[in-house]
């Protein structure tokens, strides 16, 4: 839950000193991991293939886009060094991952209907503005939405899942 709000709290837009955006970036990027990460375990556990395979991807994509992300922003010798294919290829795998997580959230919607549905919709929606690339500007808001879903959802799991062990 704790890594859900610290997502959306990383979000808000970058600062003027590059080394703070790093730091920023960085943050999120570890957050955006861990819950990742949960919801891979989570997955795993309840035997919801589709959505740990995407998940997968999501966690083997994420810390290439967020390097990439890095790298390109705060180094001008590193940036003129990757190809600009390859930082696009990147940016869409990672917005089709977003869009496919979006879909696998279905599993879920049995339990936690609303919640599920607003979810999907945003991640589909942060899937979209990452493959057009030129709305990137507009993240920060899905991010900070899903960051505050996540964060709901993860709570309810949590409550959810101790409700069963009693």
């Amino acid at each position: 839950m704790y890594a859900a709000i610290l997502s959306a709290v990383t979000s808000l837009p970058g600062f003027q000193n590059s080394s703070a955006d790093a730091v920023r970036v960085t943050f999120h990027f570890i957050a955006e991991f861990i819950v990742f990460l949960i919801l891979f375990q989570f997955s795993k556990k309840a035997k919801f293939d589709f959505m740990k395979n995407v998940t997968l991807l999501s966690l083997i994509v994420l810390p290439l886009n967020h390097a990439t992300e890095i790298l390109t922003r705060h180094s001008v010798q590193i940036a003129d060094a990757i190809p600009f294919v390859f930082v696009i290829a990147i940016v869409l795998l990672q917005g089709l991952a977003y869009i496919l997580f979006g879909v696998s959230l279905s599993t879920l919607k049995e339990k936690y209907n609303r919640l599920v549905t607003a979810l999907q919709v945003f991640f589909i929606i942060q899937g979209a503005l990452f493959i057009t690339i030129f709305l990137n500007v507009l993240l920060p808001l899905t991010e900070i939405v899903i960051g505050v879903l996540l964060a709901v959802l993860f709570f309810k799991m949590s409550r959810h899942n101790r409700a069963n062990l009693s």
